[in-house]
């Protein structure tokens, strides 16, 4: 009989491709309880690359949403992640199911179809989830985080926040909104941004008109 909270996992997922805000291309790797803990099989594509922004799903895992993003920390110790939120629900069998949103400075590559496994030393359990890209990194970080449980490391960067910034109608709320998207950027190319900025919400110049009529030899 298969599992309920599995089963709502990959719901969440099938919504998620169908709003177009994972890639179905990169992993599809699903847990699956054997014995003396969660394991599973990849049933995608390569694992040679994967994106700069990847949701991960755990489902039915004890660990708890800290050490959960601990462990993740650990593992990437020399190609660390910029930005990680972890979030968790509790469901009526008591079980937790843990979701993450994982975002990197380049694009992660590896050949390890295992490297986002957690391991609970406790109870000899080996977690195993679901994998995929991000397309929409700020809608996945707000969806996982509805329920207001969770926690997080470093700083979220959205390259949407530019899209965003262009529907700004003031070139103060323009650099806001890329300030909180994109800090890093902000800070970096600062005086190349304001300097676009300003062209962008430059006042067009309007041509002079005389106020004497023009007088006709």
């Amino acid at each position: 009989m298969a599992d309920f909270n599995l089963i709502l996992a990959h719901l969440d997922l099938i919504l998620f491709e169908v709003r177009g805000l994972l890639d179905p291309e990169l992993f599809d790797i699903v847990g699956t309880v054997e014995g003396d803990g969660i394991h599973g099989g990849l049933l995608g594509a390569s694992s040679a690359s994967l994106q700069k922004n990847i949701f991960i799903t755990y489902s039915r895992c004890d660990i708890s949403k800290e050490l959960c993003l601990e462990k993740l920390l650990d593992k990437f110790t020399n190609n660390q992640p910029s930005y990680v939120r972890v979030s968790s629900e509790m469901h009526e069998d008591g079980t937790s199911h843990l979701q993450v949103l994982v975002q990197f400075v380049d694009k992660f590559q590896t050949r390890d179809d295992r490297v986002f496994d957690l391991v609970c030393q406790q109870r000899s359990q080996v977690y195993h989830p679901n994998i995929q890209a991000a397309r929409d990194a700020r809608a996945i970080r707000d969806y996982i985080s509805k329920y207001g449980v969770f926690c997080e490391w470093g700083t979220f960067k959205s390259h949407e926040c530019y899209t965003e910034a262009l529907e700004q109608q003031t070139i103060e709320d323009f650099m806001n909104t890329i300030k909180q998207g994109d800090s890093k950027s902000y800070c970096i190319y600062y005086d190349r941004i304001k300097c676009n900025a300003e062209k962008l919400y430059s006042t067009p110049t309007q041509e002079y008109t005389s106020p004497f009529p023009l007088v006709n030899n």
